[in-house]
């Protein structure tokens, strides 16, 4: 038994483990118990044999006087009467405590329950700071949690007072008001599967436009170097990008079969220049009065992302340009 000490009942150290001899060169057989070992509170003032029949068979925590090292264990009384011994593993709390005390591997018994306590069970090393950090990482994504949900709430809100606003009818609306939730919905799923993270521009034009292609066989074209967004820009662009796509749907570019909508963009090391230009769609003759659609894009491209917007009803069809700052 490698963390093992046999002590005589006059407190004298008989035999000891290797483990020990390792950790405490200090000890020579015949020392006193006392002279290099500690018992912890509540049983730090027991001293001789009859106090240590007392606190046999109970678990308890031993010091070494000369160094760091903590053992947990039990003394037990031999059936010689004359003898106690003490059976322990060192007490430790992460795999490092192996490299400060100078343990190896072998210097475990077979048995012995430390090395896969720590190798296993805590494969992972985790302290007490990483603990508290990681509660306090806890604390921080509820408090965010929060403050998204309220914002989703509020912007849901928003929605349905716009939406009712310019619908026709309850069928009106419920389109509508379906469509905008719905582009929120995709952004969101675009954001929960990048863990949060930035999401790939062209992924987010295709699942957000992906509906009014489907209702509509128009065609789409989507090009430019990689480029990402983040989680903040992620649901305002989305939302922009669906208005556009359902105005080109009820009255530009994909209100006719033919119709086409090219996307480009292209970044530089402070923003995202994006163009939007319809081609096929019905002649544009007049400027046409801006919905609450449109409204929305310019909203939330100049309000929320703090961005510029152009649109420019040519006679050929629609042209926005659109530009974000990538660090919004």
């Amino acid at each position: 038994m490698p963390f093992h000490v046999l002590i005589n009942v006059d407190m004298t150290i008989e035999a000891l483990g290797p483990g020990l001899k390792k950790l405490i060169p200090q000890i020579s057989l015949g020392d006193s118990f006392h002279e290099h070992f500690t018992l912890g509170r509540p049983h730090h003032l027991t001293t001789d044999a009859r106090g240590f029949e007392q606190i046999c068979e109970r678990l308890l925590l031993v010091e070494s006087k000369h160094s760091d090292l903590q053992m947990r264990g039990a003394f037990w009384k031999l059936q010689s009467q004359t003898q106690f011994l003490f059976v322990a593993s060192p007490l430790m709390n992460k795999a490092e405590d192996m490299d400060r005390l100078g343990l190896v591997m072998t210097d475990f018994a077979p048995n012995d329950p430390i090395p896969d306590f720590l190798f296993a069970i805590r494969a992972r090393d985790v302290t007490l700071k990483e603990i508290r950090h990681s509660i306090s990482r806890q604390q921080l994504l509820t408090r965010e949690l929060d403050h998204r949900v309220k914002n989703t709430l509020s912007a849901i809100l928003t929605l349905v007072s716009l939406t009712s606003s310019e619908a026709t009818d309850i069928d009106d609306f419920a389109n509508r008001f379906e469509g905008r939730v719905q582009a929120m919905s995709l952004a969101h799923e675009l954001l929960a599967t990048a863990g949060w993270q930035r999401v790939k521009l062209e992924s987010l034009i295709h699942t957000v436009l992906g509906g009014h292609m489907q209702a509509k066989s128009g065609g789409l074209s989507a090009d430019g170097p990689d480029a990402s967004i983040g989680p903040r820009q992620a649901g305002p662009l989305s939302m922009s990008i669906h208005e556009l796509g359902m105005n080109a749907f009820k009255y530009g570019a994909w209100s006719t079969p033919s119709g086409m909508i090219e996307v480009h963009w292209k970044l530089d090391q402070d923003n995202l220049y994006m163009t939007w230009r319809e081609s096929g769609g019905p002649p544009i003759t007049t400027d046409p009065v801006h919905g609450v659609g449109l409204g929305l894009v310019i909203g939330f491209i100049q309000h929320e992302l703090h961005g510029i917007v152009k649109l420019d009803f040519k006679e050929t069809g629609l042209e926005a340009e659109i530009q974000v700052p990538l660090a919004t």
